[in-house]
């Protein structure tokens, strides 16, 4: 069985194609850990009293609460670790890393509980929205209707501004939605099975759906999405600013609450003649299979009075038997209908699903 010290450290590194991983300072942390017997064995205590979610995010909640407090405070020794930090010493020695960790833990450790405790995980990445675009584009093909569409999980709203921008695929083509926001360029792998040159049409209805809605005005909330960016994502914080602030001029529409409870309230503001088109990336593994089931039945309901398609850029079903091996993120388009639902296979993309790329089936 997999312990929480080979989970954290699976999660960090060593190598992400081929490279040192964007983790890769928090490998080197647990690797150089002076006493990593005691320090694992609170983290499995507390862990152990943490809801199921939780305990199953605690390596991003547990890294992210740490940094988030590290972030605001240059004078900490810590911060001159981490890359996002002012206080970023690139030329500072990782052999004590592990040491200088571990004293920071033990003197804020109740700080970072709380946040542990309190925080969800709600990492929200700019470049997915190219990965929605083609999926969009190929349901527009398929539909002569206009689209309404629902953001599931949307944090602080990033993946509502795929109207704004204008998405390249070098070599493949353009899809173009808008340009107030500039160009998203993501390389093609493979074949495409689906258009990567069109224009995407406005929606008829645009919503996201979040439990806990992330401001990209509120100072706690900005600072915890930088801090659950990889320590090494340098890449990632830029395309957060720039999202943040499109969100923040956009300011699209969310929804505070469960989707289960949300998502059939909002049906009555669609259009009789609207088909709709429900999109998440990296949100499904959080839901318990129950819910699922339930997020599923829902989408089987709506589908009796109009056509539903489902776009998810999400972990695809483990299918080797190594439970080590790495699993890859799929992006999956499904028609739900009265009876069930046709799902297919269109691409995967890299495990960060950050818009890095699309390789085709």
């Amino acid at each position: 069985m997999q312990t929480l010290a080979d989970k954290f450290l699976e999660w960090a590194g060593p190598l992400e194609n081929g490279k040192p991983s964007r983790y890769d300072l928090y490998w080197h942390i647990f690797r150089k850990l002076p006493d990593s017997s005691s320090f694992w064995a609170e983290i499995n205590m507390r862990a152990g009293k943490l809801d199921a979610d939780r305990r199953q995010m605690i390596h991003y909640l547990l890294m992210g609460a740490v940094q988030y407090l590290v972030l605001n405070e240059p004078r900490e020794p810590l911060a001159a670790y981490f890359p996002a930090s002012p206080a970023h010493n690139p030329n500072l020695s990782r052999a004590e890393a592990g040491t200088v960790f571990l004293e920071f833990y033990q003197r804020r450790r109740e700080e970072i509980w709380s946040m542990v405790q309190t925080r969800e995980v709600q990492i929200n990445k700019l470049g997915r929205l190219a990965l929605f675009a083609p999926l969009f584009l190929e349901i527009a093909r398929r539909s002569s209707k206009p689209l309404a569409f629902v953001d599931v999980g949307c944090s602080v709203g990033l993946g509502l501004l795929w109207p704004q921008f204008y998405f390249h695929y070098p070599g493949h083509g353009n899809i173009i939605a808008g340009n107030n926001f500039g160009e998203l360029t993501c390389p093609i792998k493979g074949t495409s099975s689906i258009p990567l040159n069109g224009v995407l049409s406005e929606p008829s209805f645009l919503c996201g759906i979040e439990t806990a809605p992330l401001s990209p005005t509120c100072d706690k909330d900005v600072r915890w999405l930088f801090a659950l960016t990889a320590p090494h994502d340098e890449d990632g914080r830029k395309n957060l600013r720039s999202g943040l602030e499109a969100v923040a001029r956009v300011k699209p529409r969310i929804e505070q609450g469960c989707v289960l409870d949300v998502l059939p309230r909002l049906e009555h503001e669609w259009a009789d003649g609207d088909n709709l088109v429900v999109y998440h990336s990296m949100t499904m593994h959080h839901l318990r299979a129950e819910k699922k089931h339930a997020f599923h039945g829902v989408l089987t309901h709506l589908a009796k009075q109009r056509r539903v398609f489902e776009v998810g850029v999400e972990w695809a079903e483990q299918s080797s038997p190594n439970p080590q091996a790495k699993k890859s993120v799929e992006l999956t388009l499904c028609e739900w209908k009265a009876h069930g639902a046709v799902v297919e296979k269109i691409g995967k993309t890299d495990p960060s699903a950050d818009g890095s790329f699309i390789e085709f089936e």
